[in-house]
């Protein structure tokens, strides 16, 4: 089993954490169906920033990659981004990525917490998943410092939008006291 079997594994973590983490939401005045609801939609909303991420990502490499890429229509280009993008083993490295994200980021009790777990989590995932992707598909030395690079830029641009919009979803159970 090679880096890219992952569907199964990724369809589990996606389907195990959301009810985990309903139980572990402090906010007992829901009831638990409604708490559920709304980690899924929270790990979706995280799912989605993740794979903007990846697209920006994928986006920049065509971009690099491709030789003359200003030979290539508009349409080819979006055809290509979609294709690379929608790649099941793609797909399973976002689901499983933003699966541990939205599981650490709900874990926090307050809008601090939230986005340092997220800027934690979100960098040591991204990068354990591409030097797994490295070692099965050969990077050079460049191409993990390119990585690297993109990991970190990513995992702060997570931890600034995801606990945001995540917060107006859930909102933090523990709010500052402001002294007067």
């Amino acid at each position: 089993m090679d880096v890219f079997d992952l569907p199964i594994p990724a369809l589990a973590l996606a389907a195990s954490l959301p009810p985990i983490s309903a139980l572990l939401l402090i906010d007992t005045r829901r009831p638990y169906i409604s708490r559920y609801a709304l980690c899924v939609l929270s790990y979706l909303v995280v799912c989605c920033l993740i794979q903007l991420g990846y697209a920006f990502e994928t986006a920049l490499s065509i971009l690099t990659q491709v030789p003359h890429y200003y030979s290539v229509t508009a349409r080819e280009w979006w055809l290509l981004l979609v294709r690379t993008e929608f790649a099941l083993s793609n797909l399973s490295i976002a689901i499983s990525v933003s699966s541990i994200v939205g599981f650490v980021l709900l874990l926090g009790k307050d809008q601090r917490a939230r986005t340092a777990n997220t800027l934690r989590t979100a960098f040591v995932s991204f990068v354990i998943f591409d030097i797994f992707v490295g070692i099965e598909t050969g990077f050079t030395f460049v191409q993990y410092i390119h990585n690297l690079v993109f990991d970190f830029l990513g995992a702060v641009l997570l931890s600034t939008f995801a606990p945001f919009f995540v917060s107006r979803i859930i909102p933090p159970a523990v709010k500052k006291q402001v002294l007067v």
